[in-house]
């Protein structure tokens, strides 16, 4: 398996090409984010577009231990049934993506994204605006042939 190591500072990310079960794994996460948005745009955004593919991707180590420290409180148990749990679900999501935003270093973080993209490019955001784009340019050569 294809893998990119990224050591900074304190901190070690071993980060993996993908394989069904992490890309199922970052699908959860994104379907999850955009199911229970977080009242900060900016952390909505993080939520649903790096910290999925960061984590589905990756181990984390800091200081020589793989750790925990941003992984989804709920790991596997999407939906919670009462009300009750859904609040404290989404307090603790809330918290997960905001340490997330507070702790890692904004270039810690653009070195394990590139990472990332480059060893699992159809995450990458820009190739979806890129096929779109392309799709667009189609749809409209084959409008202007046909009108």
């Amino acid at each position: 398996m294809e893998t990119k190591e990224i050591v900074f500072e304190n901190y070690r990310i071993l980060v993996k090409r993908s394989n069904v079960r992490s890309g199922i794994y970052r699908g959860q996460l994104v379907n999850f984010a955009i199911e229970h948005p977080l009242k900060d745009n900016i952390l909505q955004t993080i939520a649903i577009v790096l910290y999925p593919a960061a984590i589905a991707s990756s181990e984390v180590y800091i200081n020589g231990k793989l750790s925990q420290s941003f992984a989804p409180p709920f790991l596997g148990e999407i939906a919670e049934s009462d009300e009750a749990g859904q609040v404290k679900q989404q307090a603790s999501w809330e918290r997960t993506i905001n340490d997330f935003a507070l702790e890692i270093p904004e270039d810690l973080l653009n070195l394990w994204i590139e990472a990332v993209y480059q060893l699992n490019p159809g995450w990458s955001p820009a190739r979806l605006e890129t096929e779109r784009d392309l799709q667009e340019k189609k749809e409209e050569a084959t409008n202007f042939k046909h009108g």
